[in-house]
């Protein structure tokens, strides 16, 4: 008697667990929602700026007389290389991709501005070199973490935001890096 009870119990047991089971695996399977447009020419414009910002840190590494300089340029390779890793994965987890062309997607004026300013960085040497590359950098990611603080504002999506979140301490970090080199080597140039 005990055991058919005992069956009976496990039988209403497993029946009471299955829809449990099914809704772990929906779960699971269900893909976030497509991102906006909107979205997806803030992060065409952010991966615009990874590929400028990197390239800029090769530059600083072949180019600055001076090892913290280099040195801040190696930085700005590994961390926005490892930032667009992240926004394209952010993008892939929600079934699309960021716009290779990009300058279609962000504001072709800046876009020819940052080229422009690495041709003219490109043409410097030495301490020249040193003070225009981070006073570059200095403006340049200021006005990126602006630019983030607004898309944040502007997108009422909370993923979304969770990602531009994670962008901004490694901007705030290469700006307030830059401002302490260009205030080291304006000293050391006295």
């Amino acid at each position: 008697m005990q055991i058919k009870a005992l069956a009976r119990w496990a039988a209403l047991a497993a029946c009471l667990a299955a829809p449990l089971v099914v809704a772990a695996d929906t779960a699971k399977t269900e893909k976030p929602a497509k991102l906006t447009d909107a979205e997806l020419e803030v992060l065409a414009q952010i991966h615009q700026v990874n590929l400028m910002e990197i390239d800029a840190g090769r530059l600083a590494t072949r180019t600055s007389p001076n090892a913290a300089v280099k040195e801040y340029g190696t930085m700005l390779i590994a961390d926005h290389t490892a930032a667009d890793k992240d926004i394209m994965a952010f993008a892939k987890q929600h079934g699309q991709s960021i716009p290779r062309n990009v300058s279609e997607a962000t504001d072709k004026k800046e876009v020819q501005d940052n080229k422009d300013e690495m041709s003219h960085l490109k043409s410097l040497k030495g301490s020249a070199f040193d003070s225009e590359f981070l006073k570059f950098m200095v403006e340049g990611h200021e006005n990126e973490i602006a630019k983030v603080d607004t898309a944040m504002q502007n997108n009422p999506d909370t993923d979304f935001q969770s990602e531009l979140d994670k962008i901004k301490p490694t901007l705030q970090k290469h700006a307030d890096k830059a401002r302490d080199l260009e205030k080291s080597t304006a000293t050391s140039m006295r």
